[in-house]
């Protein structure tokens, strides 16, 4: 019997044999809410807490004892169709608003939106400012002369932990500053003759103010006459931009206002003199070489009459230049 030997494979020692490759294990990646799905939790809420008595349980609950002293909970009333802007009223949002009256025969409005997302909206305190500040323009235009305070609830479901401001107050560096100065102090500066002695108190931005209260008098040397001190003590564009709209919106000629400038500043009336006279000149220039131009085209234009009246040209020639 023959000596068995196994067969010999050839060497190949540029090439290795693969070895397996240990599979990567896949990590869940989160689905994200569809639309269909945020759409049943947004219709289930709208149609939970639409009911009075739904919302009334919730708020009793959920309102200081002081506020629920002073309102009457049996007057619910579901107000999102009338002062609840369009956008927000459709099937994709969840957003209910209630008004219920003080006892003393006021309103209190409450918005119950249900925030129903796959991750947290980190400008939820902007939305919010957002939906107060469209409500309260749609109840003033709606006829009223001043609109009933807002109160919120932001209602949250999901794995992930809300972040972000959970308040109005919390997106604000400083809001009791931004409460005392920016919302409770009044905003209104009235710019008008009657309320001079007050407009003069601020300096410098005096002029400005001072300047488009006098304005519809169309008289304003005298103006200039007190204002310019202070002019005289701030930047030269501040000036110049304020002696270039007096004239513009005085009654007077150019020349004439410099000239009266004279009587109490010279040096201010020469400079506005030396470029009025400047700009009367590049005037005259751009005109007269406009008028060049247009007689240019005119000489030409009897010129081609002429050959034309003559025989020397065809009309057919003229169309065609």
């Amino acid at each position: 019997m023959g000596q068995f030997s196994l067969p010999l494979l050839p060497l190949c020692p540029s090439k290795t044999l693969p070895l397996p490759m240990a599979k990567k294990e896949k990590k869940e990646v989160p689905k994200k809410e569809t639309l269909k799905e945020r759409n049943i939790h947004d219709h289930y809420f709208k149609h939970t807490f639409g009911h009075p008595k739904v919302a009334g349980s919730f708020l009793k609950k959920s309102l200081s004892k002081e506020l629920l002293a002073q309102i009457d909970l049996s007057t619910l009333q579901k107000r999102d169709k009338e002062f609840l802007p369009k956008k927000y009223r459709g099937s994709r949002y969840s957003d209910l608003l209630y008004s219920v009256k003080k006892k003393d025969g006021g309103d209190v409005f409450f918005l119950l939106h249900l925030e129903a997302q796959s991750k947290p909206d980190k400008l939820m305190g902007i939305r919010v400012l957002e939906y107060h500040t469209a409500i309260t323009r749609a109840y003033l235009e709606d006829g009223a002369t001043k609109a009933p305070p807002i109160i919120s609830f932001v209602f949250y479901h999901s794995k992930k932990p809300w972040e972000g401001a959970k308040s109005v107050s919390e997106i604000f560096t400083d809001f009791d500053l931004y409460l005392k100065e920016g919302l409770q102090k009044s905003f209104l500066i009235t710019l008008s003759p009657e309320n001079m002695a007050e407009l003069k108190k601020y300096g410098l931005a005096s002029v400005p103010q001072i300047v488009l209260a006098t304005q519809p008098s169309k008289d304003m040397v005298p103006i200039l006459r007190d204002v310019m001190p202070l002019l005289n003590e701030g930047e030269k564009c501040c000036k110049d931009e304020t002696i270039n709209y007096m004239l513009t919106v005085d009654r007077r000629e150019e020349d004439v206002f410099i000239e009266e400038i004279c009587n109490f500043d010279k040096e201010t009336a020469n400079d506005y003199r030396t470029m009025f006279e400047r700009a009367i000149k590049i005037a005259e220039r751009k005109s007269l070489q406009i008028g060049r131009q247009e007689g240019i085209a005119q000489g030409g234009e009897n010129m081609l009459k002429t050959l034309l009246s003559r025989g020397f040209i065809t009309a057919e020639q003229i169309k065609g230049l």
